[in-house]
């Protein structure tokens, strides 16, 4: 696995968090949006996703639009790390004894696009299915 590409920090106000930081001469993608179903610890749920990234990088800041009562805003959330093989590399990082903490949901009840997992030192890191680089890339004007 390569080093990680971007750092997610979880926010309460995506746009006043875009604000601040624009004057701090951070740059950022037009916000996106997906609305897809997921599962957290406490079992499935419906989410609207709202996030952007830094124009510069990598690595990027990811600030993500924390799902409400989720308890990941304020905070910086996670580490983002693109992979060959979401499935095996979830799977190894579960055998090595992380705990899926978020993912979408999916009818064969596998990671799909990506998965955050809290590893035992109670870091969280984002595994993202290397398919969606290019969509990234294009949205960040590389």
């Amino acid at each position: 696995m390569e080093g990680p590409y971007h750092i997610g920090v979880g926010v309460e106000d995506l746009e006043a968090a875009i604000a601040d930081l624009e004057h701090l001469g951070m740059r950022f993608t037009p916000i996106q949006t997906r609305n897809k179903p997921m599962v957290g610890p406490n079992g499935p749920f419906d989410a609207e996703l709202r996030f952007v990234y830094t124009i510069d990088g990598p690595p990027h800041f990811e600030l993500v639009d924390a799902p409400e009562g989720s308890g990941l805003a304020p905070t910086v959330w996670h580490l983002g790390y693109w992979v060959k093989d979401l499935k095996a590399a979830t799977k190894k990082m579960t055998d090595e004894g992380a705990t899926v903490t978020l993912r979408y949901d999916s009818p064969d009840n596998e990671p799909s696009g990506f998965a955050y997992l809290t590893l035992p030192t109670g870091v969280t890191i984002e595994l993202v299915d290397e398919i969606g680089r290019g969509k990234l890339q294009a949205m960040l004007g590389h």
